[in-house]
C-alpha cells in the first residue's frame, strides 16, 4: 500500500514570546497571524482520512500562547485516535505547581509528548529553571519530555546541568541537538559561529512530515526554511483539503522534492545551474536548500518543465525508496 508522510506538523502561529536571533521560523512577538481552530480541525480530519498519520505535532512560534485553539485541537486529534506532541519553550513553567497545572491540561487534552527547546539564545528569554520545572511536571504526570538543545559552545554545559538535575530519571528523558541555520539569522551573527567541515547529508525530514503554516501553505518536510522558501510549498491548504491520496502523491513527489529525497546534496549541486556564487558554510541541510532556492534554477517552473523526463524518473525512484524504507521498518 502506498505510504505518505506519517507526521502532521501544524504551525499554530509564528508569534512567540521569545525573539531568538536565529529562530528557524523567524518567530517573534510581532507576528500576529494565527490558524483558527476550525482550520486545524479540517487539516487533522483530512489528513486522517487520506494519510492515517502516526502523530500530530503542534508547533510555532509558541503554540501554548493560543490555548483556545491548541487544547481543543489536541482533543479533536485524540478523538480520531491520533497522539499529539507540543513543541514549546516552556515559558509557562513559572513554578512546579504552575507547571503541573499546564501539563495536566495538556495531558487531559491528549498530549503524549512535550518537546522543550532551550539553549543559549532561548535562555535570553526563558530561564533554564522554567525548563527544569516543566521537565519535573512532565515526569510526574507520565508525559515524555524531549529536550531540544541549541548546538553551540554552551550546549555541553547545559546538557551536564540537566542530566545532573535529573540523574534519577534519564531513561525517561530524550535529548537532541539542533544545528543553527545560517540564512535564518536575524542579526549580524559571526560567520565563524556557523563554519565547519561541510558534511551535509541527505535531509532526514523530507517526505516524513507535512507542515501546515499560518499563511495556508503545505510543505513536504519539517518546514524549517519555509519563511524564505515559499516556492518549496507543494500545495496550498485549499488544494490539500480537496485532495485525495493520489493527488497528494503528485504534490509530494515533484521533481525537486524527489531529488532532495533520493540524492546526495553534492550531486544536486553539480546538476543545477547557478546564477550566483555558492556560499555554503553551515552543516545544516536547510542551508543547502536555501542556496539551491536562491541561486539556481532548481526550484523554478522552468527547471521543472525542462526536466520532465528526469522528474518522472526521480519520482519513481523516490516512491520505490520510500516504500522500501517503510517495508524494512515493518520487518
Amino acid at each position: 500500500m502506498l505510504q505518505l508522510p506519517q507526521t502532521i506538523s501544524i504551525i499554530i502561529s509564528y508569534k512567540c514570546n521569545a525573539n531568538c536571533d536565529y529562530c528557524c521560523f523567524q518567530s517573534s512577538p510581532k507576528e500576529n497571524l494565527v490558524i483558527d481552530k476550525e482550520t486545524v480541525y479540517s487539516i487533522i480530519k483530512h489528513a486522517y482520512e487520506i494519510i492515517k498519520p502516526r502523530v500530530v505535532v503542534f508547533t510555532g512560534g509558541e503554540p501554548t500562547l493560543f490555548l483556545q485553539t491548541l487544547l481543543p485541537s489536541i482533543s479533536f486529534a485524540k478523538s480520531l485516535g491520533l497522539p499529539s506532541r507540543i513543541v514549546t519553550n516552556g515559558w509557562w513553567a513559572n513554578s512546579l505547581s504552575e507547571s503541573n497545572d499546564y501539563v495536566s491540561e495538556f495531558k487531559n487534552a491528549g498530549v503524549c509528548e512535550l518537546n522543550f527547546t532551550t539553549g543559549t539564545e532561548h535562555q535570553r528569554f526563558i530561564p533554564i529553571i522554567k525548563i527544569k520545572n516543566a521537565i519535573s511536571a512532565s515526569l510526574e504526570q507520565g508525559i515524555k519530555p524531549v529536550i531540544v538543545l541549541e548546538n553551540d559552545d554552551n550546549t555541553d554545559d547545559i546538557m551536564h546541568d540537566l542530566t545532573h538535575t535529573f540523574s534519577d530519571s534519564l531513561e525517561d528523558i530524550q535529548f537532541s541537538r539542533i544545528q543553527k541555520i545560517f540564512f535564518m539569522n536575524k542579526s549580524n551573527i559571526e560567520r565563524e559561529d556557523f563554519e565547519g567541515n561541510i558534511k551535509i547529508k541527505k535531509c532526514d525530514s523530507i517526505m516524513t512530515a507535512l507542515t501546515f503554516t499560518p499563511d495556508n501553505l503545505v510543505f513536504p518536510c519539517c518546514g524549517l526554511p519555509i519563511r524564505k522558501m515559499n516556492n518549496f510549498s507543494i500545495c496550498t491548504l485549499a488544494e490539500f483539503l480537496k485532495s485525495g491520496s493520489s493527488d497528494l502523491v503528485n504534490f509530494c513527489y515533484s521533481y525537486q522534492v524527489s531529488c532532495l529525497f533520493t540524492k546526495e546534496p553534492l550531486s544536486i549541486i553539480n546538476s543545477a545551474n547557478f546564477r550566483k556564487p555558492l556560499d555554503i558554510i553551515s552543516q545544516h541541510p536547510c542551508d543547502l536548500c536555501y542556496e539551491l532556492y536562491t541561486k539556481s534554477d532548481f526550484f523554478t517552473n522552468e527547471n521543472t518543465s525542462n526536466s520532465k523526463e528526469y522528474g518522472e524518473i526521480a519520482s519513481k525512484l523516490a516512491l520505490t525508496s520510500f516504500l522500501l524504507a517503510k517495508s524494512n521498518e515493518n520487518v
